[in-house]
């Protein structure tokens, strides 16, 4: 793991007699986190914990107040109803700081092949996860996806997921904005993700919504179209 890092350039030949700076605890988190996916176990706590270890490494520095700063006081966009932050953007990992505007709502979408996990900073915030259907045959872009957690997160409440496990997932703020530290282990590439709208169509099972699955990021005209912002069926609100 340490090779991988040191490629990818999140650390160096540093030695423990070094100060530690921003870099180095950055190098530090980023090391536990992505530990936690080649860990044995339960994966899902391994890397709920990897994220909380991330955070305390980063929050006594003054350059993740002053991110966290810029993040809590930012504004949405006439693009999307969140914001993103970079902190770290490596073949590696991939993390920053994700904000959910007040009534904002990112729709469901996946990570595909990627290990990651959430930890609330700031705020409420209501996530879904889903997971594809074993049994199902994909009809064009129509998908049957199994809800497996659906809960609300206060401030340090965490969230993860895997390949194929839980990995479909949607945000919305509860009550006012929220902040979370996402970390990613090897990200997608651009264009590999997918983003899933539910269709008008109640399936036997409860549990269970039915999707049309779209490649591309769609437009904020055709997020509007689909009730991109609100995309949740009504009886998941109940």
């Amino acid at each position: 793991m340490r090779k991988i890092l040191t490629q990818t350039g999140l650390v160096g030949d540093a030695c423990s007699e070094q100060p530690r700076t921003w870099g180095l605890a950055l190098a530090e988190g980023a090391a536990v986190f992505l530990a936690a996916v080649n860990t044995a176990g339960d994966v899902f706590s391994k890397l709920e914990q990897g994220v909380c270890t991330l955070y305390d490494h980063l929050a006594r520095f003054g350059e993740f107040q002053d991110v966290l700063a810029v993040a809590a006081g930012s504004q949405p966009s006439a693009v999307q109803p969140w914001g993103w932050h970079p902190l770290v953007e490596t073949e590696a990992l991939r993390a920053g700081l994700l904000v959910v505007y007040r009534f904002g709502r990112i729709p469901l979408h996946d990570h595909p092949g990627a290990h990651g996990a959430q930890r609330v900073i700031a705020g409420r915030v209501r996530i879904q996860q889903f997971e594809e259907q074993p049994r199902s045959k994909p009809s064009g872009s129509l998908r049957s996806l199994k809800l497996a957690v659906d809960r609300e997160l206060a401030e340090g409440g965490t969230a993860s997921f895997a390949p194929g496990k839980r990995n479909i997932h949607g945000l919305e703020t509860v009550w006012p904005r929220a902040v979370l530290l996402t970390a990613t282990a090897l990200p997608h590439r651009e264009g590999e993700r997918a983003w899933y709208y539910p269709v008008p169509l109640r399936p036997p099972d409860r549990s269970s919504i039915l999707v049309n699955r779209v490649c591309r990021r769609p437009s904020v005209d055709h997020l509007k179209a689909k009730r991109g912002w609100d995309s949740t069926p009504a009886f998941f609100k109940e």
